[in-house]
């Protein structure tokens, strides 16, 4: 029999050699065992001294500088210009005045989704080749320093898949809220990476569904949208009546909501039933506002795709269909988002939307910039993708800031992101849960 190995890379074949059927398979056992191996080591935290590195800790308008980091057990463990190092074995890493920050957070993502083949390919690749691409895309993302998502809408379960190969330490990836597939009618927008249910009590059993896979977070599709045909954005999919029930059926399991809801009575019945975030909220109005503010729901209006339109490959991955729709209700969106977006009280999120045509799992900064755009400044956009969407998942005691105690999710970039956001496009380090996955210094 014919065996080849290569070097661990997989980029060149060191020796072609003849070998007996149990010759391979003892060849075949060791290599497991140093994979076992190698994936318990990656769970191990060291303990880590950040030296010489300034400080955006998600909260404060400034920059402190000429600290070090103290990490201990994937938690910051100190915070000062002279931490006490522990006995015992410690890595140092000068930073050389590198500003660091907490890992940012995209609050919409689809990991099954390829955003840079034409949309309708992508919902026809088998499942096997879609979970290679959730792990490439959740290496990009972990990668770009985005070490927390939140997950609205994969096919097949294959999010959870990916979460425990995440978990076991196989194959790297982000933080990650799950919400298995969306909830919505039969035929309903998102269908492809959805449970159609229909009434309220098929619905209730397909909020226990997702619950009994994994799911962190129920979301449930109120009106029509873009990027499914045959459905219109402004319309509503389900009655108020169900989709209540969809969210009292996810609070008895104390799991989030999140509702993808562009027309005007999709919102109003998403908000008044009871769920934790609005999706889009293309045709907003000052009445729900109103609402959304007295009942502290979060607007995640996921701009970006919206900017995607006058990419040149737009009309080469985005569906005819979906563009007429598109370039029709962009103009609104970005009207309504003008009109309430600073209005006092109004709890927002900053999610991308990846994975729609064009929008890159690497990239939630756009996402960032385009908010500027509309009067907020760096810190306002740096502290909502920090510790503001961290609050959005209920996590704020966790990740999201660089404080004493929380989970050492943290990103190291060359220059200063309150004085220019594009300074967090290309992360020098990232580190989650105090393991160092990505670093160029």
């Amino acid at each position: 029999m014919l065996l080849w190995s290569q070097d661990r890379d997989f980029e060149h074949i060191e020796e072609i050699i003849w070998v007996t059927t149990e010759e391979m398979m003892e060849c075949r056992n060791q290599v497991f065992a140093k994979n076992l191996v190698f994936s318990e080591e990656r769970k191990i935290m060291k303990n880590i001294l950040l030296k010489d590195v300034n400080i955006f800790n998600g909260k404060d308008d400034k920059i402190e500088g000429n600290l070090s980091i103290l990490i201990k057990d994937g938690k910051i463990a100190e915070i000062s210009s002279k931490p006490a190092v522990p006995a015992g074995e410690i890595e140092e890493i000068d930073c050389k005045g590198m500003t660091v920050l907490p890992g940012l957070i995209n609050v919409h993502a689809h990991l099954s989704l390829d955003a840079e083949v034409p949309f309708e390919e992508s919902l026809e690749e088998s499942t096997e080749m879609t979970l290679l691409k959730i792990v490439k895309n959740g290496r990009l993302t972990l990668e770009a320093g985005i070490t927390t998502i939140r997950e609205l809408g994969c096919r097949d379960h294959l999010d959870f898949a990916y979460r425990e190969g995440v978990e076991r330490g196989i194959v790297p990836g982000p933080r990650m809220l799950l919400s298995g597939k969306v909830i919505t009618k039969t035929g309903g927008h998102g269908y492809f990476l959805g449970r159609e249910a229909d009434g309220e009590a098929e619905i209730m059993k397909a909020v226990r569904e997702q619950v009994k896979a994994g799911a962190d977070v129920v979301k449930v599709m109120s009106t029509g949208g873009v990027m499914t045909e045959g459905v219109e954005p402004g319309l509503a999919l389900y009655t108020f009546e169900e989709v209540k029930a969809a969210a009292d059926e996810a609070k008895r399991s104390r799991k989030l909501t999140a509702s993808h809801a562009q027309g005007t009575e999709g919102i109003q019945n998403a908000v008044l039933a009871g769920i934790d975030t609005i999706e889009h909220g293309i045709y907003m109005t000052e009445e729900i506002i109103e609402l959304m503010i007295e009942r502290g729901t979060y607007w995640v209006p996921t701009l970006t795709p919206g900017e995607r339109l006058t990419d040149p490959c737009a009309t080469e991955l985005i569906p005819e269909y979906a563009m007429e729709k598109a370039n029709r209700v962009k103009p609104i969106h970005r009207e309504n988002f003008a009109k309430f977006c600073h209005r006092e009280g109004l709890k927002l999120g900053i999610g991308s939307d990846s994975g729609v045509p064009l929008v890159l799992h690497n990239d939630i900064v756009t996402e960032m910039e385009i908010f500027t755009e509309y009067g907020f400044s760096n810190f306002d956009v740096l502290k909502l993708t920090t510790y503001g969407n961290a609050e959005l998942l209920q996590m704020q005691d966790k990740i999201g800031a660089i404080e004493v105690g929380m989970e050492a999710d943290i990103i190291g970039v060359c220059g200063n992101p309150l004085e220019s956001l594009s300074v967090l496009r290309k992360p020098n380090m990232v580190m989650k849960e105090g393991v160092i996955w990505y670093r160029s210094i």
